[in-house]
């Protein structure tokens, strides 16, 4: 036992030391997009100012409530920012991993935790998901801790449930969660002092919140009249472009975006040993399998807005809260995926299925087809399981370096720094993805200094003598449309006889000087 107890230990700060060092040597900077929004508002909410612009993100009060403490206590800046989901990634695999027992469950448990690449990305970005994490294992926790503490849990879980609705209306997919666990309680008689603590917290709870927006806005249903309205027809909306792009989503689209973005092994995986004689399983591994059934239908079938059925557009970034419910599942089941051959093969046929299905990325096909290799060599070699542990870690140690040395982030900030922070008074572009990000990437005094790639030409009145351009060339792998941008300025440019002289040039960044030719 005591030596069980030092191995738990030893997984356990091994686990935390690589998240740590993982959101520390991979940070990659901000994604230039809503992550911008959540820092100014985290800002402008600690300061007690009035918020930079009206969106649906305002009332997200928990995606920039915490991230805005540590900005507003001590720097602001994105890394700062971020260490609210880095404590979010912890206290998440903390809660989940208290519940495991063995030390082979809880190594199983930690490796599949690191092993997704979209899980562990956004580990240090400033992101509503990433934070939303805590709340849904909280939420877990308290169930499964719901017969030794009910009224404690009980609170636990209504506040687990408002919190987690205010960072992120994801945590709806949940609600049907605890009518079913009071629906088996109520049926094998179990005490229900945990239902009265949780009911009656949560009615008080949504009556603060509801009177809240009737007394501020006039309006209780405020909230979701703003989801409604933030939610516009764009390339991820479905209801707009027929029925037919509505039965796509329903039907391939999903097991489309699983292989692509790499959760398949895990949802495949957890799947089928929930499905394979589990009838007598622990209460504990029956309630994390319902979570994660109640997360994936929510997936599947929710709609983004009351006002029209549109399935939400499953981005890889709102997939992130599966990763440790399912991994849960898997490390607590790993003996009959190593141990039944029937299961084995089924997993491993799936794989295969996803390999050729992945036919235009070599990566992924590689991916895919190693790790049916992996599980059929199980059958033949018992040693072959401990590939696994390299083979797990691997895609997100060889993605974390990657996106590094993608962006160049640091590099970018301070080469940006420079070009705007210049005495020249020559009017200054850059892409559009960064002067919306000035606030976070400039000093205050210099944020006016860049204007935006694509529509300069409102802001200036005249022609000016000389244009210097700042051009951060990850926009062709994240914001390839503006693209449009730079070959319309630059045909301008060739009409109003400037002169383009190539003042800086490495591999991700580009600075243009032009300077008109006419007298």
């Amino acid at each position: 036992m005591q030596s069980e107890n030092v191995q738990n230990r030893l997984i356990f700060i091994c686990t935390i030391l690589y998240l740590i060092g993982y959101w520390f040597f991979t940070f990659d900077g901000i994604t230039f997009s809503d992550d911008v929004v959540y820092m100014e508002f985290g800002r402008a909410f600690w300061a007690g100012e009035t918020f930079p612009y009206k969106t649906h993100f305002a009332d997200r009060w928990g995606a920039y409530i915490f991230s805005g403490f540590f900005t507003h206590f001590f720097d602001f800046n994105e890394r700062t920012a971020s260490f609210a989901s880095l404590l979010s990634y912890l206290l998440s695999y903390s809660l989940l991993f208290s519940l495991l027992q063995s030390p082979k469950e809880k190594l199983i448990f930690s490796l599949l935790y690191l092993g997704q690449v979209y899980f562990l990305y956004f580990i240090h970005k400033v992101y509503p998901d990433s934070i939303l994490l805590v709340f849904i294992c909280l939420i877990v926790w308290s169930a499964i801790k719901r017969n030794e503490h009910p009224v404690f849990t009980g609170f636990c879980m209504s506040i687990a449930f408002l919190l987690g609705f205010i960072t992120k209306e994801t945590i709806v997919f949940l609600l049907p969660f605890p009518l079913i666990l009071f629906g088996y309680d109520w049926k094998n008689r179990t005490s229900i002092k945990f239902y009265y603590a949780f009911f009656s917290a949560s009615i008080l709870l949504l009556i603060s919140y509801f009177g809240y927006y009737q007394l501020n806005h006039g309006n209780w249903m405020y909230r979701f009249t703003a989801v409604n309205e933030g939610h516009y027809i764009s390339d991820f909306t479905y209801h707009d472009k027929g029925w037919i792009a509505i039965l796509k989503r329903l039907t391939y689209l999903p097991f489309q975006t699983f292989i692509e973005r790499s959760y398949w092994p895990y949802i495949v995986t957890a799947t089928v040993l929930i499905v394979n004689g589990n009838k007598s399983s622990k209460q504990t591994f029956k309630i994390i399998a319902l979570t994660s059934f109640c997360l994936l239908l929510g997936f599947w079938f929710m709609s983004s807005t009351l006002e029209f059925y549109n399935p939400i557009y499953l981005n890889p970034r709102h997939l992130i809260i599966l990763v440790p419910l399912l991994s849960w599942i898997i490390a607590t089941s790993s003996d009959k995926l190593f141990q039944n051959k029937g299961i084995n093969r089924l997993i491993a046929v799936s794989f295969l299925i996803a390999a050729m299905l992945s036919w235009n990325s070599f990566d992924l096909m590689v991916y895919y087809g190693a790790l049916a290799l992996l599980l059929i060599g199980v059958e033949y070699f018992s040693m072959a399981k401990w590939l696994f542990i390299p083979f797990i870690l691997l895609p997100s140690v060889v993605s974390g370096h990657y996106h590094y040395q993608n962006k160049n982030y640091a590099h970018m900030k301070q080469t940006y720094q420079s070009f705007a922070n210049s005495n020249h008074s020559n009017i200054k572009l850059a892409n559009s993805f960064l002067v919306y990000s000035n606030s976070v990437l400039l000093a205050e005094a210099d944020r006016n200094k860049v204007l935006f790639l694509g529509n300069w030409k409102e802001s200036v009145s005249t022609t000016p003598p000389i244009i210097e351009v700042f051009i951060y060339k990850f926009y062709k792998h994240a914001y390839p449309l503006e693209q449009n941008d730079w070959d319309h300025l630059q045909e301008w440019l060739i009409k109003e006889n400037y002169k383009a002289n190539q003042v800086y040039d490495d591999q991700w960044i580009e600075i243009w000087r032009f300077e008109n030719q006419v007298p």
